[in-house]
């Protein structure tokens, strides 16, 4: 299951400036996680809507579970460490 990142891009997509979003990119790159970014512009609320929020970073997972905000994606992405981790043990057995 690929993560996925909503993050706040200017006119042209590869251009992120959101801090927010980098500490999470940063974040989970450091825990060895996949994800897409997604780039999201602020005309664009109603592909996070879901989460509950109008604002970026919105993490949604393979499951379609969606974390708002960098608190709940730390949160969030605890469990999935321990799987990752875990999963590593195994193959290296």
């Amino acid at each position: 299951m690929t993560l996925r990142l909503y993050d706040l891009a200017g006119a042209q997509p590869e251009r992120r400036f959101s801090p927010y979003c980098w500490r999470i990119r940063l974040a989970l790159a450091h825990k060895n996680l996949p994800v897409e970014t997604i780039p999201w512009r602020f005309t664009e609320k109603a592909e996070i809507a879901a989460s509950g929020q109008t604002l970026v970073p919105v993490l949604v997972d393979g499951a379609g579970s969606r974390a708002p905000g960098p608190l709940q994606i730390t949160l969030r992405t605890r469990s999935r460490i321990r799987r990752h981790c875990l999963a590593e043990r195994e193959v290296e057995t």
